[in-house]
């Protein structure tokens, strides 16, 4: 990857989205990295309601299967809680048409046998026809993927470094390693990688968003590295 966009940015982009399944699916993707095909496969009981999420910890986390069928939890925030409940009781509702079976996946849309579950490639399409008015250009879905992870080490960084007053810019892949340890556990299991090396490779990206230049050799590596 030779570009990566602020959050800022990702968040204005994913605002361009005119179909609501398909601007929640960008946001639970953007807000937890799943892939799409995890995010499109999430059923109405995959999420807790606000009041569970505030009042239990076990409610803060979401179960997924990914690759190989394996299952894996991945730790959610309040945003996507309140985001997903919206569209639930609103846009999910006025989706479904009058006396329709309801699926029984979390978002839906028109399809030509009425309404049922968004495809990928659809969701596909969707960002291709947004993206480059939007700002974003190269963003797929996947590529949404690889900016939640950045940006989640880009934050725990700025979180980190302050608590222990270590300047912001002095970052570098050694330190982050130690300093963030925990964050990067954390987020290997959130992406279900099966090495910590896959989840290390996004430490290059913090070095890009915090102003320094990527070298080519190491954007090659990357790209190899992330999945």
């Amino acid at each position: 990857m030779r570009v990566w966009y602020s959050e800022e940015d990702i968040k204005r982009g994913l605002a361009e989205f005119e179909t609501a399944g398909v601007r929640l699916a960008a946001h639970i993707m953007y807000d937890t990295g799943l892939r799409i095909a995890e995010a499109l496969s999430l059923t109405l009981a995959s999420f807790p309601t606000p009041e569970q999420f505030r009042s239990d910890a076990k409610h803060r986390f979401i179960r997924v299967r990914g690759k190989g069928r394996k299952w894996r939890s991945v730790s959610i925030e309040e945003p996507i809680v309140l985001e997903v409940d919206r569209y639930k009781r609103y846009d999910r509702t006025l989706t479904l048409r009058k006396n329709e079976p309801d699926p029984d996946v979390l978002i839906i849309g028109e399809t030509g046998n009425g309404v049922g579950p968004l495809w990928p490639r659809y969701v596909q399409k969707e960002f291709a026809r947004i993206r480059e008015g939007a700002g974003i250009v190269g963003v797929t879905p996947h590529i949404l993927r690889h900016h939640y992870a950045a940006h989640t080490l880009l934050r725990s960084w700025r979180r980190r470094s302050a608590f222990l007053g270590i300047p912001l810019e002095e970052f570098d892949t050694a330190n982050a390693q130690g300093v963030l340890s925990q964050d990067i556990i954390r987020l290997k299991e959130n992406l279900g990688h099966a090495s910590l090396d896959t989840t290390f490779g996004y430490l290059g990206a913090v070095i890009y968003l915090l102003g320094s230049a990527l070298p080519i050799a190491y954007s090659d590596e990357l790209d190899e590295l992330i999945e």
